[in-house]
């Protein structure tokens, strides 16, 4: 009798956790493309062989181009091309986020540790078994409205026609708009630098706010050179910064060096960094190898 109580427990049970799976798979049908995280990972779970991060993302955009796709038959996996409808940038993009939310990690080979291949986490492999990631994409997501031109819009693009004539509607909304906070979201080359630019030219020239009173911050030096390039033309942006982050960074550093070091404050470059590793190998007569592996 005890037996067959027990069996009937296990079995309500196995009916609660077989309900909860469906639950949480009905509402994963519903946004179905917030869980393509989950595939990302079970991707990685299903190769029989380490790979690396290129080979990933070819994996799962479908890329047949790849030769180690075909060496190795991962075409004929159910996986192979599941994120096909994305951009490649996309695709990185998800690998990036996993690898941020630490259910993905790079490791190195033990035979090589300068080749870094991807690995599922323990926090990956719980979260396969019981999705919570989701939940927390599904709260922090936000809406993205398309650029609306009003009527007042066109009669401004009008009046500005002779500053605004090379740029479509959205990128001139984007340079004359009078609100204290935009955000413009495009894809690569589409013009958001040059956008930018005008934008700081636009609020010198039209609204005399003062240049030096404006913060440009970018993510590369070839992207700051352009724009300081095209500032330099107008008379009334003399006077703006424009820095990438680490620049940025480095002088609010230098700036209140007082408050953190007893001495001055210096970034090494690239270059150096190189000199001083190797000047550390030699005086401790060892290689690059023994000593990252040691």
């Amino acid at each position: 009798m005890r037996k067959i109580k027990n069996i009937n427990k296990i079995i309500n049970l196995l009916k609660k956790e077989v309900k909860d799976f469906e639950m949480r798979f009905a509402e994963m049908d519903d946004n179905s493309k917030e869980f393509d995280y989950l595939k990302a990972i079970r991707a990685v779970e299903s190769m029989q062989f380490n790979v690396g991060k290129n080979l990933l993302v070819d994996f799962m955009h479908g890329n047949l181009k790849n030769e180690s796709v075909k060496r190795n038959s991962l075409n004929k996996k159910t996986l192979f091309g599941f994120l096909q409808l994305y951009s490649r940038k996309e695709v990185e993009d998800v690998v990036e986020n996993l690898l941020s939310n630490n259910l993905l990690e790079y490791q190195q080979l033990p035979d090589n540790i300068f080749i870094k291949v991807i690995a599922v986490t323990e926090k990956g492999k719980r979260e396969l078994a019981n999705p919570s990631h989701y939940k927390k994409k599904l709260s922090n997501r936000f809406i993205i409205s398309e650029t609306e031109i009003t009527e007042d819009d066109k009669t401004l693009f009008q009046a500005f026609d002779f500053f605004l004539k090379p740029y479509n509607d959205e990128q001139k909304k984007a340079i004359i708009s009078a609100k204290n906070k935009i955000l413009c979201v495009a894809g690569a080359g589409s013009g958001k630098t040059t956008v930018l630019t005008k934008r700081i030219e636009f609020l010198t020239t039209f609204r005399s706010i003062n240049p030096s009173k404006i913060l440009a911050v970018t993510f590369t030096r070839k992207a700051r050179s352009e724009m300081t390039a095209r500032l330099s033309k107008s008379p009334y942006c003399e006077g703006v910064k424009i820095e990438t982050f680490n620049s940025f960074c480095e002088k609010i550093l230098k700036w209140h060096n007082d408050l953190i070091y007893d001495k001055e404050f210096k970034v090494i470059s690239y270059i150096q960094k190189v000199k001083l590793f190797n000047a550390a190998l030699r005086e401790s007569n060892t290689n690059a190898n023994d000593a990252l592996s040691s």
